[in-house]
């Protein structure tokens, strides 16, 4: 997808393809020779590695737009410097955060690994190549308000090829923010390797090293990502070559820093260094130097008269205020750390260096465009870059544009010029900002805050003036400047700024470091020309001065460079995943240069289409049969032409693959195309209409006659439903009724059987009742009566004859009656039944006619063979023989034969047909409760 080849070039349609892109996941889009790549704020899978590299450096030659990607532009740059012989430089820039640092590093790992794919030789120095990130990242980066990994230096990863193939490497710096190493602003960090070193050591390391303590210049707590992060940067000071010692002594360096960041000062007639302080007696120890000297150097200025040849005196001034104590001592913190990272740069290139290359491929790394709360120098500085580059990008875009309408065959029209050097010169012209700043240093003049802003004010209107602008910036604080960049307006204070300007290193503090007896210490100083003594020139250079040189000379060689764009941005204010903010991206896009390039493709035909896609889109203006889409185009502009008079050749043009009109002329094209296809709509809605109408007309004559049909199917299958429910109802009453009846002849047959067995065994108990009472014929017995009983015989006999014919099976089944119910039921009549006495029976219970009384037995056991001794009975011989047939043994009398041995069965009353183990309140009391 690209921007430039679509057809609308205005602002908003642009926001809103990026943001329809982004939500599909596609991050990266094409704006012409620019790559626009929106940082997706989280881990995006199969985006980047070694299958994508595979992918890009495999796809076909003849792809003529292949799809928008970080590789991609790393592969073009490789093909054009292997196929021309020229060298090739790949510009990143953006906001902080919007992943600067983590594209140049895809580029970088996608440069060394496509060439350790054959080269096992090359696999080693791309090893290296890829180890060299880590450490850059941990000295050059630190965590911002905007950015937790914030690249606080620009770099440029140069990769020298020979015969094209990688030779060499080699790391060039640019402007890193010493300040950071000494104070820091609320919300963010030092650089990375302060934390890494508190963090990821061992015990017994830091107390060698003295680092179990709280420091000062670390602003907020290590974590656990620190301690990682040590490691990788340890690992890869290993891999480049670095020895143990060397990385010991490097880690000597950070600990007197973070040691010299807690020394304090105290007034004492003059203010001096807190010497019984812990920290003080370790940095001394850790350097290497008096302790004296160095707090000479903390306390007391030296101010030399003349130039270094010709001395005319020196002159020490004690520091009148703690300020000024504490200025210096962040002055030597700065000094070292900035040393230390160059000399580190210069290792770095000294492990990367080889055979040398006949050309090279630059990533260029730098500052975004920069407007904080608070702008002091280093975003002075910052955005002169951007400014620099920015001019560089417009004046090669508009060659871009002219080499792309010639290769068309296409008249070039004058686009106008479009560039940003008002601001550059007002920057760093004859009368600028930098010529005030730097004029104020050199003379040693120092004058008030005020007076620094009148004439950087003055300078700024003059440049106005010089080019032709009238428009000047309103101001509202007396310590602060304005200048209008082509990002916006960006307020700078100017307290402090000549101080960072002249950027003094004390003579006598570079002289005792150079003789420190530590070693690496010692050989920072010593080794670099720049900070010797003895080269110290009487004119020095400032800040400014020497950053714009650096800037200069980066120009000078990307002059000689064909140049590739990243511009990296994010899509909302955050650091979170989420959607795109219109407006935040549109002030972007604006700051990395992305709305100046759509603003130059809109200059003069900015519509451009090729011949295809305008055949498909305006064929309908004209009947006229064509086969081929070129010939259609010129017969179609002819007639456009010939049709509307305000219409010429100088709006709209024919190139080799595409049309080339204006916004006007596009515009009549669509208004006539939208009005033949209105009314082409307006006919195929009328067809529709009349199409649909008679398709709902026949709908309804099918829906009404299937209607009928199902009505009357309906009602058929109800009178089916009725008909067998009728029938069905009259079985069931037929059924009813023939049930009912046998019912009632079953009920009445079974009642009649049961009552003739009820009057059967009626009669048949009358007449056992009636023979019984025939057969028993009791009369009075004297008391003195004294016949013989003791056969038992009579009473418990062996089996005697069956008397099932004469005891009826109720008699038999109503043992439990008692013996007075019985008597009472059966009335026997002209019986005279007399109760058993005893021996001992007195006498007086005789009546007057000398007969006893009837009486109730005792609940203790009849026994068989006492039962003659204890009745006197007479009766008949009939009674005789009946009584021969009944058994008594146990409580238990039977017409059956009695066991011999006893069985008890637990089980409900009348567990026998013929016999019962009675309980004892219903056991046989007298001879009558027996004989029934």
């Amino acid at each position: 997808m690209d921007l430039l080849i679509s057809q609308s070039y205005s602002v908003h349609a642009v926001i809103k393809q990026l943001s329809e892109r982004y939500e599909r996941g596609n991050f990266y889009t094409w704006a012409g020779p620019t790559l626009v790549a929106i940082n997706p704020l989280k881990d995006v899978p199969n985006l980047y590695g070694l299958e994508q590299i595979y992918k890009v450096s495999c796809e076909d030659k003849k792809c003529s737009s292949p799809d928008p990607h970080i590789y991609r532009i790393a592969q073009k740059a490789l093909k054009c410097m292997r196929w021309n012989n020229k060298n090739q430089a790949i510009i990143v820039n953006g906001d902080s955060g919007a992943g600067k640092t983590y594209s140049a590093r895809h580029l970088l790992q996608y440069l060394a690994t496509i060439e350790s794919f054959s080269e096992k030789e090359i696999h080693t120095l791309e090893d290296r190549i890829c180890s060299t990130n880590p450490i850059l990242e941990s000295f050059g980066n630190a965590k911002t308000i905007r950015n937790s990994n914030s690249s606080r230096f620009g770099k440029l990863m140069q990769l020298n090829y020979s015969k094209g193939k990688l030779a060499t490497g080699q790391i060039k710096s640019y402007l890193l923010e010493q300040t950071r190493v000494s104070s820091q602003a609320t919300g963010e960090r030092n650089f990375h390797i302060f934390y890494q070193v508190v963090s990821g050591l061992s015990q017994s390391e830091k107390e060698s090293l003295c680092l179990n303590r709280s420091f000062k210049i670390i602003s907020s707590e290590p974590t656990e990502d620190d301690a990682q992060n040590f490691y990788e940067t340890r690992q890869a000071f290993f891999e480049l070559g670095f020895s143990d010692s060397d990385f010991k002594s490097v880690l000597g360096i950070l600990a007197i820093l973070l040691n010299l960041g807690n020394v304090g000062f105290s007034l004492n007639e003059i203010w001096n260094v807190k010497e019984d302080e812990e920290e003080w007696v370790t940095v001394c120890k850790l350097a290497g130097v008096d302790a004296a000297s160095l707090a000479n150097c903390l306390t007391v200025r030296k101010i030399s008269a003349g130039t270094l040849d010709k001395r005319a005196g020196v002159i020490f001034s004690p520091c009148e205020t703690e300020a000024e104590c504490i200025s210096r001592r962040d002055c030597l913190m700065r000094l070292i750390y900035s040393t230390l990272f160059c000399w580190l740069i210069d290792q770095l290139n000294k492990k990367l260096s080889g055979v040398t290359g006949d050309s090279f491929i630059g990533i260029l790394d730098v500052y975004g465009f920069e407007s904080l709360f608070k702008n002091s120098l280093e975003q002075l500085c910052i955005n002169y870059a951007n400014e620099r580059l920015q001019f560089f990008f417009l004046q090669n875009f508009l060659k871009f544009q002219k080499l792309s309408l010639m290769d068309e065959g296409v008249e070039i029209i004058d686009t106008g010029t479009m560039n940003n050097d008002a601001v550059i010169n007002i920057l760093d012209g004859p009368s600028s900002v930098f010529g005030v700043l730097n004029e104020e240093c050199r003379m040693k003049r120092y004058p008030t805050e005020t007076l620094v802003v009148e004439r950087i004010k003055k300078a700024i209107k003059q440049a106005l003036v010089e080019s032709s602008q009238k428009q000047q910036p309103k101001y509202e604080d007396i310590y602060e400047f304005k200048v209008q960049h082509y990002a916006g307006e960006v307020t700078y204070s100017a307290v402090g700024i000549l101080e960072k300007n002249s950027d003094q290193v004390p003579v006598e503090m570079v002289s005792l470091l150079s003789h420190s007896k530590n070693g690496l210490l010692r050989k920072l100083f010593k080794d670099d020309p720049k900070l010797s003594p003895s080269s110290k020139s009487g004119r020095k250079h400032t800040v400014l001065a020497k950053f714009k040189k650096s800037v200069d000379d980066l120009l000078s060689m990307l002059e000689n460079c064909e140049v590739h764009y990243i511009r990296c941005v994010k899509p909302h204010e955050s650091m979170n995943p989420g959607p795109v903010d219109p407006v935040y991206l549109m002030r972007k896009l604006k700051e990395c240069g992305v709305t100046d390039t759509v603003r130059l493709s809109s200059l003069g035909l900015p519509v451009r289409i090729t011949f295809d896609e305008f055949f498909g889109r305006f064929k309908c203006l004209t009947n006229v049969p064509c086969a081929d889409h070129r010939e259609f185009s010129q017969l179609l502009i002819d007639l456009l032409i010939k049709s509307n008079a305000s219409i010429n050749l100088s709006q709209i043009q024919i190139g080799k693959k595409r049309i080339f009109m204006s916004d006007q002329v596009y515009e009549y094209l669509e208004t006539m195309r939208i009005g033949i296809r209105r009314n082409a709509v307006r006919k195929i809605w009328c067809s529709w209409c009349s199409y649909k109408l008679k398709r709902r007309i026949k709908a309804a004559l099918i829906i009404q006659r299937c209607w009928k049909e199902y009505i009357t199917l309906k009602k058929e299958m109800a009178a089916i439903k009725i008909q067998a429910a009728y029938r069905s109802y009259k079985c069931r009453c037929t059924y009813k009724k023939i049930i009912g009846a046998v019912i009632f002849l079953q009920r009445h047959t079974k009642q009649m059987i049961i009552r003739r067995k009820e009057e059967a065994e009626k009669r048949s108990s009358q007449m056992q009742d009636s023979l019984l009472e025939d057969s028993l014929c009791l009369t009075s017995i004297p008391t003195t009566y004294t016949g013989d009983y003791t056969d038992s015989s009579g009473i418990v006999s062996p089996i005697g004859s069956d008397l099932e014919d004469f005891v009826s099976v109720r008699k038999r089944t109503s043992a439990t009656e008692s013996l007075t119910d019985k008597v009472e039921r059966n009335s026997f009549k002209a019986v005279a039944i007399v109760s058993p006495f005893r021996e001992s029976l007195s006498p007086n219970k005789k009546n007057e006619t000398g007969k006893t009384e009837l009486q109730s037995l005792d609940d203790s056991r009849i026994e068989a063979s006492t039962f003659s001794s204890v009745y006197n009975i007479t009766y008949l011989a009939e009674a005789k023989e009946f009584l021969k047939g009944l058994h008594w043994k146990r409580g238990i009398l039977s017409v059956r034969r009695i066991p011999e041995i006893a069985v008890v069965f637990l089980l409900s009353k009348k567990c026998l047909n013929f016999a019962e183990n009675l309980p004892q309140s219903e056991r046989p009391r007298g001879l009558l409760d027996i004989l029934d």
